[in-house]
């Protein structure tokens, strides 16, 4: 080698790519059993839970065949949910329209409850999303412990005319409708 040559130049070697798919794989499969865990496995619902219990509606049987009757408790994978009445609220200068709901944990593990789990809608089939309501005696989101209660108002941005029904539905990858549902007129 001339030591009056320029040196050769060498290319760093190329940076590996970061394998994404080993992430995502890991994602999908922490949400699926996430929903999956959410739901009682089939036939576990009648044995750990009062599901059979008088006073409760099977959210199976009773739920699917149309509106309850407000006051009417259905129990929901071991879970007790109950619309009791319907109430109007004022927030700021919003009027709203709520539900006054209860929680009972019946079952053997931790459920969870929160005002995104419920929808209001009108006679025409249209769906109203929870309103974000902050009062005092709002229905709080969090886990409920077995043997655990809670109650609270869920309220909804819609006239109390324009309430035919209240829906309860459990967060979960296949949940295709209400699991409950509670008519709001009189």
């Amino acid at each position: 080698m001339n030591p009056y040559s320029p040196p050769t130049y060498q290319a760093p070697p190329a940076p590996k790519k970061p394998r994404r798919w080993p992430w995502i794989l890991g994602i999908v499969a922490a949400f699926v059993l996430g929903n999956l865990s959410g739901q009682a496995a089939p036939g576990a619902a009648e044995s750990a839970t009062p599901s059979s219990a008088p006073g409760y509606a099977t959210a199976e049987t009773d739920g699917a065949t149309g509106p309850l009757a407000l006051g009417t408790a259905v129990d929901v994978n071991g879970l007790i949910v109950n619309v009791t009445e319907i109430v109007t609220r004022a927030e700021y200068t919003t009027r709203l329209t709520c539900a006054s709901v209860s929680y009972e944990n019946r079952s053997d593990r931790v459920q969870t409850r929160h005002p995104w789990h419920w929808q209001a809608r009108n006679p025409n089939g249209a769906s109203f999303s929870s309103w974000l309501y902050t009062e005092k005696d709002a229905l709080e989101s969090g886990d409920l412990a077995p043997g655990g209660t809670d109650s609270g108002l869920v309220c909804f941005d819609v006239p109390r005319d324009k309430v035919a029904v209240i829906e309860f539905a459990q967060a979960s990858l296949f949940n295709d409708g209400p699991d409950a549902e509670w008519a709001a007129v009189e």
